[in-house]
């Protein structure tokens, strides 16, 4: 997709740098052979015109479209149990992990990901904790929280690896005055 946007905008701007280089040099002073030349040919070719504006516009369209963002399909976990298939949306998933920041003071802010295997589920968490917090520990408690948590609340037996990513450590003076500030 991202290909085709370029090879789009590519091309729109050579048309476009072409007619505009062309027009100001026909309607500038001095050449108004050229200038006659362009009102004929548009004139006597008018479908060959309409044809060029059709593209331009079809051009336009394909740039515009190629630049919005693509609806990712909603994956699921799926799972046999006793009672027949169980499947949860991983952005549910995702979610229902992202309140198990609270039951930790150190921790400021984290982002879980989902990430589905063939048989089994690996959890990504990237965090942000507050400075003087024992990270070492506070890590492995989080591994095992959310290992418990697949387990207890949603039913996921199959979690294969949680990867704990601290990509910040706030100082506690800079994460009291963002406090304040809220």
């Amino acid at each position: 997709m991202k290909i085709l946007h370029v090879i789009a905008c590519l091309i729109l701007m050579v048309l476009v740098a072409f007619c505009a280089g062309y027009v100001a040099l026909a309607a500038g002073p001095g050449s108004e052979d050229a200038w006659n030349s362009l009102t004929k040919l548009i004139d006597g070719e008018r479908l060959m015109a309409f044809g060029f504006a059709v593209a331009v516009l079809c051009l336009v369209a394909i740039i515009i479209l190629t630049c919005l963002p693509r609806r990712r399909r909603e994956q699921f976990l799926s799972f046999e149990n006793e009672g027949g298939a169980l499947s949860i949306s991983t952005i549910a998933i995702t979610d229902f992990l992202a309140k198990l920041s609270t039951e930790f003071s150190a921790v400021v802010s984290m982002k879980p990901r989902v990430i589905p295997g063939k048989n089994e589920v690996d959890i990504v968490l990237d965090i942000k904790i507050r400075a003087g917090s024992e990270v070492h520990e506070l890590c492995q408690l989080l591994q095992q929280r959310v290992r418990e948590s697949m387990i207890n609340g949603l039913g996921i037996l199959s979690v294969r690896n949680v990867q704990v990513n601290v990509v910040k450590i706030a100082s506690e003076h800079k994460f009291a005055w963002q406090q304040q500030e809220e």
